[in-house]
């Protein structure tokens, strides 16, 4: 069983600054949001998945044993973003040879099963539905919402799964 103590403590503090908090008086768009999120959390395929993210997060994700670590998700996503992001923007093709020394980079000295773990992890939070649901989250909270990250992942799945290890 996943318990909320048991994941990155950065994570844990995020989970409680983005708490959806509707305002005494919300804008049409704020109630609009609510309650596509009521919507959204009831369904049990959203659920199953964040539940995934949040185990994954919690270090109980499926093969490649125990996350890496507190902060460790949070440099990861930072520096796929510095590495990836430039190279989309270059048409960098997943197939490429340029493709596959950006993935080299980004999982140096990962063994193959560590590998796996991480596309497992990154394939669920790509399926999870958590832009839509942080894009509801900004909007109920009068917050800017966080640019997504869904091409990136896409991209890098793609990477690897052109260029195994």
């Amino acid at each position: 069983m996943l318990h909320l103590q048991d994941a990155d403590p950065k994570l844990t503090r995020k989970l409680q600054l983005t708490a959806p908090e509707l305002p005494d008086e919300p804008t049409p768009e704020q109630l609009s949001a609510w309650v596509e999120l009521a919507e959204l959390v009831q369904d049990p395929g959203f659920r199953r998945r964040m539940r995934k993210m949040a185990e994954y997060h919690a270090g109980q994700g499926s093969a490649g044993g125990p996350a890496p670590g507190p902060g460790v998700s949070q440099g990861f996503a930072q520096q796929m973003s510095a590495l990836i992001g430039p190279a989309r923007q270059r048409g960098v093709s997943p197939e490429s040879p340029e493709a596959a020394q950006v993935v080299d980079t980004l999982l140096d000295g990962l063994d193959a099963a560590r590998r796996a773990y991480v596309r497992d992890r990154l394939e669920a939070g790509l399926d999870s539905q958590s832009d839509r649901y942080h894009e509801l989250l900004a909007v109920i909270n009068g917050q800017q919402a966080r640019p997504s990250r869904a091409a990136d992942l896409e991209w890098l799945l793609a990477v690897i799964d052109t260029h195994p290890a």
